[in-house]
């Protein structure tokens, strides 16, 4: 299946495989993009957790569906730097 079906799924339904789908199609992409903005370090696999538990619970803002990589990298800039933010502060 391609992105826009399995979007539409876990939007209308909550659909579990789809998810998962998903996750495993970009799993390695979300994590490459947080090890670029951390390095080596634990967080990386906090801030991979943190992008897709928010396409998790709130697919409906990746629009156009074939934008979902760059969401995914977008998500994992944000979260990366929020990351380092917190980081700063402890």
């Amino acid at each position: 299946m391609n992105d826009a079906i399995l979007l539409q799924a876990l939007t209308t339904a909550r659909d579990r495989d789809a998810f998962a789908q998903l996750v495993q199609r970009y799993l390695g992409l979300v994590y490459s993009a947080a090890y670029r903005q951390l390095g080596p370090s634990g967080a990386v696999e906090d801030v991979t957790q943190a992008v897709f538990l928010l396409l998790w619970q709130r697919p409906h803002t990746v629009r156009p569906p074939s934008a979902l990589p760059g969401w995914l990298v977008n998500a994992a800039r944000l979260a990366s730097l929020a990351a380092r933010r917190a980081e700063a502060r402890r």
